[in-house]
């Protein structure tokens, strides 16, 4: 699955790979300045305006949903962490669902990142033999309609007892001054955490669980816009005229041609790459043909996509990793 991340946080990114998912990178051009009503609001109205205003700067910059089959993403950008140009070319390929998030910890207020080493100090001592809460503040929108989903999520972390030597070593080694609250659980300090109550990867900045519950509307949102207009684009193509182009929630079936013509999907092939979304379009499309997998069926799709055979080995590698992320 591809998704616009609207951070430049290599920790979110690398969360997001690690789920199977490839993040392509804009990072928001806004300041986090807290007007005085949201700051005195508390930890979970504070996220949540943070990582919806990070969102619509991206999402305003970008652009709705510009679908159009065939080459869309230079594959230097799916490679690793960059940053887009200055100016967004509307009609380059940028992936349907944007994502934006903030993190921040809550100790007798509000703690941001640490402003030097003493700052840092204060940050780690505050925690001793006591318990802190972690927020995040996830906003996703689907560019294809516009939909918006911003919700907070928050996890209670317990420290034990540590000496002022051992949060000074830290500090220096890891230099933890891009860190909100001024450590990473998953690092060597992760040590003095006696215990996590909610998710840890929220501690780590992106609550992934949580995110993709709450992404399954919206994926399904842009499937019911996308999937519609990519077969009315191959069809034209390949001159032919399907019926009703339905869109469903089947989990054993990529997509199913019926013999008058109507052609169904299921949301989760939107799970899956632009490539994968193209060679489903097209094998549905080409059965309006030859309502069959005969060796006349298959020429007819590589016709179109020459790498089809290797598309039929992503969609079986998707089928397992879809079960194995659960998305349900």
């Amino acid at each position: 699955m591809d998704i616009l991340l609207a951070s430049t946080s290599p920790r979110r990114y690398e969360i997001l790979r690690n789920h199977g998912v490839h993040p392509l990178v804009c990072p928001p051009r806004v300041d986090e300045d807290l007007p005085a009503d949201v700051e005195s609001s508390g930890p979970e109205h504070i996220v949540k305006y943070l990582a919806r205003k990070k969102a619509l700067d991206v999402y305003v910059r970008v652009g709705r949903y510009r679908d159009a089959f065939g080459p869309h993403c230079d594959s230097s950008k799916r490679s690793g962490l960059g940053e887009y140009p200055s100016s967004i070319s509307t009609q380059e390929y940028l992936p349907p669902i944007l994502i934006a998030a903030d993190t921040v910890v809550w100790c007798d207020g509000l703690i941001g990142k640490p402003r030097d080493e003493d700052d840092a100090f204060r940050m780690l001592a505050s925690y001793r033999n006591r318990s802190h809460e972690v927020w995040s503040g996830v906003t996703a929108i689907d560019r294809t309609t516009g939909m918006e989903d911003t919700f907070a999520v928050c996890t209670r972390v317990a420290m034990g007892d540590y000496t002022d030597e051992e949060i000074t070593s830290y500090i220096r080694r890891d230099k933890p001054f891009d860190k909100s609250g001024s450590y990473a659980i998953q690092s060597d300090w992760g040590k003095h955490v006696t215990s996590v109550d909610g998710g840890i990867e929220n501690v780590m900045g992106f609550p992934w669980p949580d995110i993709k519950e709450h992404l399954i509307p919206l994926v399904k949102a842009a499937a019911r816009e996308i999937l519609p207009a990519r077969t009315g684009e191959w069809a034209s193509l390949m001159s032919l005229k399907p019926k009703e182009i339905s869109v469903g929630n089947a989990r054993k079936r990529w997509g199913s041609c019926k013999a008058d013509g109507g052609i169904r999907y299921t949301w989760r092939i939107m799970l899956g790459d632009d490539d994968l979304v193209d060679y489903l379009v097209v094998h549905e499309l080409a059965h309006l043909r030859h309502m069959n997998h005969s060796g006349k069926f298959w020429s007819l799709v590589e016709s179109y996509l020459p790498d089809c055979k290797e598309c039929r080995k992503k969609l079986r590698a998707l089928y397992t990793e879809i079960e194995n992320e659960g998305w349900n």
